[in-house]
């Protein structure tokens, strides 16, 4: 995010979304809450989940489910008349949406990590505020992103472990398992990439997210 992808990124949103990115947070890891355990790939085949947003659906596309999009507050619902098998989401969403009570299981695995939310601005009303306001908008979301960082973390262990003592399931999977996954996912996922962003514009951006994994691995 705060390297060369997070720029294009905010490129894209400002050229494009006429909005003013003026920072970003943390929602953390994601698993799959569902129905019945899924401890292998050969487990989600036919399975009904719903996705929070494009590349989620590709990838439960890639494992063999069928993707379901609904608005995040009709999941519990849904989930409990069993129009879907399972919903991805994080750990604190399963507590406080109330999750644990309708489905029994969840992943614990490495293969949905933290994803991040931007904050924005309208445009039209960052153009209003003076140079000195915007100051003041700039510092409090490097502060709440500096905030959210350790923060997140620790939402995501408690509620991880209120969940628990209410019943709902964790199932570790398997590293071999896990590189199974992401030997069969990750080409598609970037092919799909790859056709939304464009070729050279989605390689650069590829190779700079390497680039930044071996410096922080």
């Amino acid at each position: 995010m705060e390297g060369y992808p997070g720029e294009v990124m905010r490129k894209e949103f400002e050229d494009n979304g006429n909005v003013k990115v003026i920072g970003w947070a943390n929602y953390c890891k994601n698993e799959v809450s569902s129905n019945k355990p899924l401890l292998k790939i050969e487990d989600f085949k036919g399975m009904r989940i719903r996705a929070a947003g494009g590349g989620y659906s590709h990838w439960l596309k890639a494992m063999g489910a069928a993707p379901i999009t609904m608005d995040s507050g009709e999941v519990y619902q849904a989930l409990q008349r069993g129009t879907v098998d399972g919903a991805i989401s994080g750990p604190s969403t399963f507590d406080q949406r109330k999750w644990f009570e309708v489905v029994k299981y969840a992943t614990d695995s490495n293969i949905l990590p933290c994803y991040a939310y931007w904050m924005l601005v309208s445009m039209k009303t960052w153009n209003k505020l003076s140079p000195e306001q915007q100051k003041i908008f700039m510092d409090a979301a490097q502060k709440a992103k500096e905030w959210n960082l350790p923060k997140v973390e620790e939402i995501d262990r408690l509620a991880i472990e209120k969940v628990k003592k209410l019943g709902m399931i964790f199932n570790k999977i398997a590293p071999a398992e896990e590189a199974k996954w992401r030997e069969i996912t990750v080409p598609q996922l970037l092919v799909d990439y790859k056709k939304l962003v464009g070729q050279e514009k989605a390689q650069k951006i590829l190779d700079s997210i390497e680039e930044l994994r071996k410096k922080y691995e």
